[in-house]
């Protein structure tokens, strides 16, 4: 006696055998690596006040290559949130002052 297989076994069965290989290996899409020092210092001083405020967009006009001079181009990067805490990077006189 033949039996054949239905639509619905054979799905069953190919989902079953999908499932069981994807849970067979280890995802590889993320991966977790130990922060680095300067990185781990300043998570753990979250928003230490504007100290660390002031080093972050000091850094980042230097990298961007900002003349300091250029008000407009300074106030867009104020404009950043801190990539720590996400508190604005300006300074609390200038992030209350009025934006041209």
């Amino acid at each position: 006696m033949t039996r054949f297989l239905d639509r619905r076994a054979l799905l069953a069965a190919a989902g079953t055998a999908a499932v069981g290989a994807l849970a067979a290996r280890p995802a590889r899409a993320l991966t977790v690596e130990p922060a680095s020092p300067e990185l781990a210092a300043m998570l753990a001083a979250r928003c230490e006040g504007p100290g660390l405020h002031v080093r972050v967009l000091a850094d980042l006009l230097d990298r961007l290559g900002v003349d300091r001079s250029d008000d407009v181009a300074v106030a867009r990067v104020e404009a950043m949130p801190c990539p720590v805490c996400g508190c604005s990077l300006a300074s609390p006189e200038r992030a209350s002052a009025p934006r041209p």
